[in-house]
């Protein structure tokens, strides 16, 4: 994988200003700020860890903070761990996938019926392939699915008829 110039300064102007720093202290505002300065060094860490399969001591720790969400502020369980990682790490993560999506899409070695992490596909894409898959079965099953509905009618009205038969039995064979 090689990294360019152009890939870390998009990155690092997609930065959002309102997240916290990680372990290394280094806020994404200023990142976002000297992004032009800094994006050659930025380049060639990036890269130099991509080929030695190595990361910087800083990316590899976390600031571990509880979340406040819901309830009582007192009480420990309605907060949750977050853990705060290096910005740095993140844009080179990000990177790093972006490529390999690429790569798998270009190939075509994801397949349709897979949304969840994809850009542009969600669960609710999922749902709606799902829903058009089943309802184009059903149009050219028009026939059996009648018949079997049809079926199923049959046998409900006479387990109904019977149950009340059952019924009149047994209140009958009370003494009433």
């Amino acid at each position: 994988m090689v990294i360019t110039d152009d890939m870390v300064l998009k990155r690092l102007e997609k930065l959002r200003s309102d997240k916290s720093p990680g372990g290394d202290n280094i806020s994404p505002r200023l990142l976002k700020e000297i992004s032009e300065v800094i994006v050659t060094p930025v380049r060639v860490i990036f890269q130099k860890s991509i080929d030695s399969g190595l990361v910087p001591e800083d990316w590899r720790t976390a600031n571990v903070c509880p979340f406040y969400e819901t309830g009582k502020r007192d009480s420990t369980a309605n907060y949750r761990p977050i853990s705060l990682t290096s910005q740095l790490s993140k844009l080179l993560e990000t990177m790093i996938r972006d490529v390999m999506m690429q790569h798998l899409e270009t190939h075509n070695l994801i397949r349709n019926s897979q949304h969840g992490f994809r850009g542009g596909h969600s669960w609710l894409t999922n749902l709606l392939l799902f829903l058009d898959t089943v309802s184009g079965s059903i149009r050219k099953t028009k026939n059996y699915w009648k018949k079997s509905n049809t079926d199923l009618q049959h046998v409900y009205s006479r387990i109904y008829v019977t149950w009340i038969i059952c019924s009149v039995l047994n209140v009958w064979g009370s003494g009433l």
